[in-house]
């Protein structure tokens, strides 16, 4: 009876252990979610122009917003890499070419949501990027970029034309 007992609890253990492992492993990152979204847009132009990251507890769900020259996808990807949410709405062909040309003749530059996340990191050598946004004002672009390292989060506001830090801020995340 002792023994059989004893099993029991060992295989309970074991199955939770693996569980807990098929769980954590399942899940995508960041990185991986963002390539689930541009595959499902299909398009080798298409650019991130937003995402953000929302972790609840121990599941993240990934919202990208991508612009291709004739759409623009409102995307969310699930911590499982499934998709959750789609939307496209088509760009008139005027509006799209308007833009380019506008952002040529303003002479603006982007240096991408990936380099915006590596400057906020530069500095949290264990920190992890919990929210990305990119924002297009008549004045430039801007990334607002989270980061959580230990009990503590950052905000950094930078320049999408030259990468400077505009603004950082930081506060406990258990306020």
């Amino acid at each position: 009876m002792k023994k059989s007992v004893i099993l029991i609890l060992v295989l309970v253990v074991v199955v939770l252990i693996v569980g807990v492992s098929l769980f954590f492993g399942l899940q995508v990152n960041l990185e991986k979610a963002r390539d689930i979204a541009l595959d499902r847009v299909s398009d080798e132009k298409a650019e991130i122009i937003e995402e953000k990251s929302e972790k609840e507890f121990l599941l993240s769900e990934y919202e990208f917003t991508i612009l291709t020259e004739d759409a623009r996808y409102e995307i969310t990807v699930g911590s499982f890499g499934d998709i959750n949410g789609f939307e496209k709405e088509e760009l008139p062909k005027q509006s799209t070419q308007s833009t380019e040309q506008n952002n040529t003749q303003n002479n603006t530059t982007d240096i991408g949501m990936q380099k915006a996340q590596e400057i906020a990191l530069s500095n949290h050598a264990d920190g992890t990027i919990t929210d990305a946004d990119r924002d297009v004002e008549p004045n430039g672009i801007f990334y607002e970029i989270e980061v959580t390292e230990g009990s503590t989060e950052y905000d950094y506001t930078i320049s999408g034309n030259d990468g400077t830090i505009i603004r950082t801020t930081q506060d406990s995340v258990h306020d």
